[in-house]
């Protein structure tokens, strides 16, 4: 029942409703479990500025899960969500930067610099 309801709102543009319908496919829960399905979920929540769903695409890339493993993207992720007070999102970061190049992180950084939410110039 939840996913329903979670899907009407999802499919209006809630980001939060989008984030809570990734978590459902990311673990199963209501649905078959399905990476793919909910990395299309967080990133809609995201995009938006949902700082949990950027938390958790961080995740994925970094897992490669539904995704190719990308630690770039994932680092970029997890910066966004710490800047937005994600205490996890923070030590994640920090412990993937340490199996990062300087290079890397710099990439990640300008990424996150420049990052804005969709709908916003």
């Amino acid at each position: 029942e939840a996913v329903k309801w979670y899907r009407r709102a999802a499919d209006q543009g809630n980001a939060g409703a989008q984030s809570n319908l990734g978590v459902m496919y990311d673990v199963g829960r209501g649905v078959p479990q399905n990476h793919a399905e909910a990395l299309k979920w967080y990133r809609l929540a995201a995009d938006q500025g949902n700082a949990g769903a950027q938390s958790n695409l961080g995740v994925m890339y970094r897992n490669g899960q539904g995704v190719p493993q990308n630690h770039v993207l994932a680092h970029m992720w997890y910066n966004l969500a710490s800047a937005q007070g994600i205490s996890d999102a923070q030590k994640n970061r920090d412990r993937l930067a340490s199996k990062m190049t300087p290079a890397q992180i710099a990439e990640a950084q300008r990424l996150a610099a420049q990052w804005q939410p969709k709908g916003q110039p």
